[in-house]
């Protein structure tokens, strides 16, 4: 029934549970004083790309923007991609907590 939206919930779950694990071997790497960072550098594009589909998912839920993350000024999400992302799953009726 929501087929789209349990599919990037999925995905939101998939994206973060690797950023954390990657994390923890970052900080494993730099401790023993290798080289870390390529995997760095993914670990920021990923975080990047999580956080803006954390936001889609949310909006897509109706949840107000303040609920949701509170940036700092220059820490602002990029529109454009929260939008893309809305419109590839939210194409479906979505049913919100009351």
């Amino acid at each position: 029934m929501y087929a789209k939206l349990f599919e990037l919930k999925n995905l939101i779950k998939k994206t973060a549970s690797w950023i954390r694990e990657t994390r923890h071997s970052v900080k494993e790497m730099q401790r023993n004083g290798q080289y870390a960072g390529s995997i760095q550098r993914q670990l920021c594009i990923e975080s990047r790309h999580c956080r803006h589909l954390h936001i889609a998912y949310c909006l897509i839920r109706e949840r107000a923007y303040e609920s949701i993350e509170k940036p700092k000024q220059g820490n602002e999400p990029d529109w454009k991609i929260i939008e893309n992302f809305k419109q590839e799953y939210a194409n479906e009726n979505v049913r919100t907590c009351a």
